[in-house]
């Protein structure tokens, strides 16, 4: 028997040109302002040969547009103004074990924005956030905490929600 050959390479390039193909698609249907960030993480994962046998990527500040109207906000919600930005960070490990977390790495932020209101002179912002993670921190805790959490709010809202000076 000889020694396994790495398949990191062809696994990061699918990955990588599974996001590109995201990103044409994306921009055939004018649904993202920018898909730079798609190519950047393309890339990113393409080219980081320094991972051992891992792939990663990171997207920052993928800006949705024209999502239609959905049930997010309050009544008079502006949906021509909405966005919703993403961001992701995740890794993982090309050739994971069949009993083994393939996720080494995962942080997904949404934030959707738009604005609202029945007067011109009385408009205002309204945000919503979501993040999706993983818990990688070694450190015990004193309840319970799940590995994997979807959570409405947390502190990728608190930027917008300080008081004026």
């Amino acid at each position: 028997m000889g020694a396994k050959r790495d398949k990191s390479p062809e696994i990061r390039a699918k990955i990588a040109l599974d996001l590109e193909q995201l990103a044409q698609l994306l921009l055939r249907e004018n649904l993202v302002q920018d898909v730079g960030p798609l190519f950047g993480a393309a890339s990113e994962c393409r080219t980081d040969s320094s991972r051992n046998g891992n792939w990663a990527y990171s997207i920052a500040n993928l800006v949705f547009r024209r999502m239609g109207q959905f049930k997010v906000f309050q009544k008079n919600f502006d949906f021509q103004t909405t966005t919703i930005e993403m961001s992701i960070v995740v890794e993982g490990k090309c050739e994971p074990n069949e009993y083994e977390d393939p996720l080494i790495k995962l942080g997904l932020n949404i934030l959707v924005s738009g604005n609202y209101g029945k007067q011109p002179d009385k408009i205002n912002t309204a945000l919503s956030t979501w993040h999706l993670d993983k818990d990688t921190s070694s450190n015990d805790v004193e309840f319970m905490h799940p590995l994997y959490h979807f959570t409405f709010g947390g502190i990728h809202i608190e930027p917008y929600c300080e008081e004026p000076k």
